[in-house]
């Protein structure tokens, strides 16, 4: 993994082989383009068979703060028992981030969150490039349409 000098902990029944970004044709990138699908891979070994897993990514901005933490269960992929290697592919739809660096973080943990397998902070180093639409700035793209009735005025 394309490791920007991150801490990495964890009890390592489950551990982390290789996490990337990768392209719709599978090469490894490390941009995005805002309003694109991101997508995210994560290899992992088992070396021995645990009741309860899930995974989970965090996005933080260069300057620190957490823009968000999913994990599979929350994303509708339940996955309980792991007994082998495997690759587990998230996909965030229609990225929502505007330029700019972003770190993420990846997780593997019980269910319950009470125990980690294993947790790399900082893996990937995501820079984020789009065109603004005018008027927009900030980190997220919220969405969103307007209405207007006219208040009250005489034409």
């Amino acid at each position: 993994s394309d490791n920007d000098g991150g801490s990495r902990r964890g009890a390592g029944e489950v551990r982390f082989r290789d996490v990337s970004i990768v392209t719709d044709d599978g090469n490894r990138t490390l941009f995005a383009e805002t309003g694109e699908d991101l997508r995210i891979r994560m290899e992992f070994e088992v070396t021995e068979k645990v009741e309860s897993l899930k995974f989970g990514v965090s996005f933080r901005h260069d300057a620190g703060q957490l823009i968000s933490l999913t994990t599979t269960e929350a994303d509708g992929l339940p996955i309980g028992a792991v007994s082998e290697a495997g690759t587990v592919e998230f996909v965030v739809p229609d990225l929502p981030l505007f330029n700019g660096q972003y770190l993420l973080s990846f997780y593997a943990v019980t269910e319950s969150g009470d125990k980690v397998y294993d947790e790399i902070e900082r893996a990937i180093k995501l820079t984020v490039r789009g065109t603004l639409p005018r008027g927009k700035e900030g980190i997220v793209e919220l969405g969103g349409s307007g209405t207007m009735t006219a208040g009250g005025r005489e034409a």
